[in-house]
């Protein structure tokens, strides 16, 4: 998981990515708080994707959302990675991840049903667990995401 802080004041949003053993990659998002200082941070699906709230103090009393489009995945230096097949029964397999990189699986609502660990060459053969209900779930390395649908 990424350290996400709300910098009162700036209404902007820090976002540091967690490499698996420490924060780095400090990147600010601007929000709009409508006039009052962003106060609080909620991750949450507006559109189909993960995207980012934030309340806002002052008078107006408002929410700024920031829809994920994948912004927050492509921090520069980042590794990407292919996962397949897209649409998965029990297994996929992760190509492309940087070696003995830390793998995790999340759900729509941030839960992570799998944890992994790619292979000295960047390689993961994912076994989903045995009664994962069918959806549409985020596999994340560092920070990479790749969608993976499950049938």
């Amino acid at each position: 998981m990424d350290l996400l802080t709300a910098d009162n004041g700036a209404n902007t949003v820090s976002v540091q990515f967690n490499d698996g053993g420490a924060f780095r990659g400090a990147q600010q998002f601007g929000v709009s708080a409508g006039g009052g200082l962003t106060y609080c941070i909620v991750m949450g699906d507006v559109d189909g994707g993960l995207d980012l709230l934030t309340g806002n103090n002052g008078n107006t009393g408002t929410v700024s959302i920031r829809l994920n489009q994948l912004a927050l995945a492509a921090a520069p230096g980042r590794a990407t990675f292919s996962v397949f097949p897209d649409s998965a029964h029990g297994t996929a397999t992760l190509t492309g991840a940087p070696p003995h990189a830390p793998l995790i699986l999340l759900d729509a609502l941030g839960r992570m049903p799998l944890s992994a660990t790619a292979d000295a060459g960047g390689t993961a053969r994912l076994r989903l667990p045995e009664g994962l209900p069918a959806g549409v779930y985020l596999v994340r390395s560092g920070g990479a995401v790749r969608r993976l649908v499950v049938q």
